[in-house]
């Protein structure tokens, strides 16, 4: 498989849905900063973290259950919307249950209406009734099910309306009012927010609806993750001590909720707009990131080449570097997964990146195999994906159980780097064309691929 191949795999990406309307006026940026007048009933009680935590624990107590019962019930064709949501509730103990039965089957069985959202003709895909029948709709229908479906259960539910950061989102830009629609539930008299939309799949890059598996990143979300990437337009729903302002919300990155289960540490890289001055940029989410790769694009169009690079640390710590080929703005995608060896993306979180400069690495970083990631790989030099032929270059990296370390050129050995100081090192003068570092495990004469550069 070539390093370009390897490349596509690593860096796929998958785009969130977004909800209610199709807008297409010019973009521009949103300045308002005036806040909705709300009067807050003194009862009114919002969720905190560790509420959140608690509840989404609890559900496993009961999930494989609830999960049999949503499979039994499925899709029967000719029953009301009520009857439905009785079957999945009956004698279910307690409101938390009877929330995830309908979330978990609506998120199932209910599809994203691309037709209608790319088309802008959504008079079929809103509404609870056109959604159940349907079997598809746009976040409306989604939403107002949830509500309905609830309601015949005996559940406290809002259907929230406002601006979410989802598919075809520009960072920073507001192109409007309200274009997206979710929930809030009430359960032991405290709010929660929910988003069975963006749980139910997602639009890839050729427009197609993809159906979500795997763990919900969006039902009972901690309100401080939520509010980076949903504005509602009442700030009650914000759920908040302190409500955040229109301003305020396009200023911050996006975080995807399931991002906290990856260990993801945004505190240092909270605003979506980076000044950065001289590449390359150094993202650090902290100690508990196993595995990070990126994308960099210039306005619609994908920057071909190798411009994020991982960088392990001796203690295991991994951040994550962005160069560009020349001065400007740029979308720089971060993906985060959950172990060193996983070759699926993660969510992403955006960033717009300004380079003043790009002198360091204007070639960019050289191309990385999976077992770089898999392997721990702590490359100290080369950074740069691009080296000079016929002078002296220093390597120097280590890697976790490594015996050997070569580099490669027309795929024949150049040079043997040696052991010195718990690195592999060696100064190796190379010819035009493309140098690999491959690394022997103890496996015979096999070595893995790690690293791929360009010689000019």
């Amino acid at each position: 498989m070539t390093k370009i191949l390897y490349y596509s795999l690593l860096f796929a990406i998958t785009l969130s849905v977004m909800g209610q309307t199709t807008a297409k006026a010019a973009q521009s940026t949103f300045v308002t900063t005036q806040e909705q007048s709300v009067v807050v009933d003194e009862s009114f009680s919002r969720s905190s973290p560790q509420s959140n935590v608690e509840l989404r624990k609890s559900v496993r107590s009961f999930s494989a259950e609830v999960d049999r019962r949503v499979s039994a019930v499925g899709y029967p064709g000719g029953n009301s919307l009520a009857i439905v949501a009785q079957k999945l509730t009956a004698e279910l103990p307690g409101d938390l249950a009877r929330l995830y039965a309908i979330y978990r089957w609506i998120t199932t069985y209910i599809g994203y209406d691309v037709d209608a959202y790319f088309s802008g003709d959504l008079r079929n895909a809103v509404g609870a009734a056109n959604t159940f029948h349907r079997r598809k709709a746009v976040c409306d229908g989604y939403s107002s099910l949830l509500q309905e479906m609830g309601a015949v259960a005996g559940l406290q539910i809002e259907k929230v309306e406002g601006y979410a950061k989802g598919y075809g989102y520009a960072v920073g830009v507001m192109t409007g009012g309200a274009n997206h629609a979710w929930n809030a539930v009430k359960l032991d008299g405290r709010w929660y927010l929910l988003d069975s939309t963006w749980d139910a799949g997602s639009i890839d890059e050729f427009g197609h609806f993809s159906r979500k598996s795997g763990k919900w990143n969006y039902f009972l979300v901690d309100p401080q993750f939520f509010i980076t990437s949903h504005f509602p337009e009442n700030s009650t729903w914000q759920l908040l001590q302190n409500p955040v302002t229109q301003n305020t919300f396009l200023e911050m990155a996006s975080v995807p909720p399931g991002m906290i289960d990856l260990g993801v540490d945004t505190s240092k890289h909270s605003r979506a707009h980076i000044e950065a001055a001289v590449a390359p940029y150094l993202f650090d989410f902290g100690t508990g990131v196993q595995k990070l790769n990126g994308r960099l694009r210039a306005g619609s169009k994908e920057v071909k080449g190798a411009w994020a690079l991982q960088l392990c640390q001796p203690d295991n710590h991994v951040k994550l570097l962005f160069s560009a080929p020349k001065a400007g703005d740029y979308v720089a995608t971060v993906f985060v997964s959950e172990k060193s060896t996983d070759t699926k993306t993660s969510d992403a979180i955006l960033y717009n990146i300004t380079f003043s400069d790009v002198a360091s690495y204007p070639g960019g970083f050289p191309f990385v195999f999976a077992d770089y990631y898999a392997r721990r790989v702590v490359l100290a030099e080369p950074l740069s994906g691009v080296l000079p032929s016929g002078k002296v270059v220093r390597f120097r990296l280590k890697s976790d159980g490594a015996q050997k370390m070569i580099i490669t050129q027309q795929s024949k050995p150049v040079a043997h780097l040696l052991p010195q100081s718990g690195y592999f090192t060696g100064d190796v003068t190379l010819s035009p064309g493309e140098a690999g570092v491959f690394a022997n495990y103890g496996n015979g004469n096999s070595y893995s691929g790690l690293l791929n550069y360009k010689v000019e």
